[in-house]
């Protein structure tokens, strides 16, 4: 029942300053809580202020419960209008980023899919350094992550989503595999130096080019090849006949005979 002159919207100070009850319980998964914080008037856009550590700035409850993974809680939160687009400003904790961003970055591809039904921008990027990463770059990561790979692998999930489940979800709802982060690296570059041959196969599907350099001048196929993945260093390279196989340190000196 609503407690009479409860503040529900109330942030809590000490170490969490700027969170509130509704950010706690939708982090923590609790969907009764949920339910009845949201039944009481809970303000489910209202943003995280500065903590002591940084952590939480500028964050929705629904980016909390993303990241953390509580399915139902998104779905309660979407169900009542929080906003599936709603990121931290720039300046604010470092590598801060929206809620499609921190469900792709955890493996969350259900929460993905209901964030990108309820109208999810995928094109959207995090701040921090080096910034300009999308979700579709998270979702490669996920898989190049090994503590949280085996978690993922672990989970009740597995069977029903192979790894790739997640690139194609976004590629399919028009994730640009162009577009660069700040270091001029895309979405197939962080495939190909991770070996995750499967994303490889649905960017090249999506038309990626394999010939776009990064700032320190390095195709796709030169970091396969730096990351081991030879095979599929040469899968990238096509027909072009060269020698891609990139220098892990510069060659020893010509000595004249």
């Amino acid at each position: 029942a609503k407690t009479r002159n409860a503040d529900y919207n109330h942030e809590f100070g000490s170490s969490m300053v700027g969170v509130t009850a509704l950010m706690f319980a939708s982090k923590a998964g609790n969907a009764e809580v949920v339910h009845v914080l949201l039944q009481a008037g809970a303000d489910y856009n209202v943003v995280s202020s500065s903590n002591q550590f940084g952590q939480r700035e500028g964050e929705t409850a629904l980016i909390m419960a993303c990241e953390s993974g509580h399915g139902r809680v998104v779905e309660q939160l979407l169900e009542v209008g929080a906003d599936p687009g709603a990121a931290p400003e720039n300046g604010a904790a470092p590598r801060t980023a929206c809620a499609l961003i921190k469900a792709c970055r955890k493996g969350h591809y259900l929460i993905a899919r209901m964030l990108l039904e309820a109208g999810a921008d995928h094109g959207q990027t995090d701040s921090g350094e080096p910034g300009g990463n999308t979700a579709l770059m998270y979702a490669i990561n996920f898989y190049h992550c090994p503590v949280e790979w085996q978690q993922w692998r672990s989970h009740q999930w597995q069977g029903q989503h192979e790894p790739e489940a997640l690139v194609q979800l976004l590629l399919e709802a028009g994730a640009d595999p162009a577009v660069t982060n700040r270091y001029g690296e895309n979405a197939l570059m962080r495939a190909a130096s991770s070996g995750f041959a499967e994303a490889v196969n649905c960017l090249l599907e999506a038309k990626a080019d394999p010939t776009v350099r990064d700032m320190n001048n390095r195709t796709a196929a030169m970091l396969a090849s730096a990351g081991g993945h030879q095979k599929l260093a040469d899968i990238l390279a096509g027909d072009n006949g060269q020698n891609l196989r990139y220098p892990m340190s510069p060659p020893p000196p010509h000595t004249p005979s």
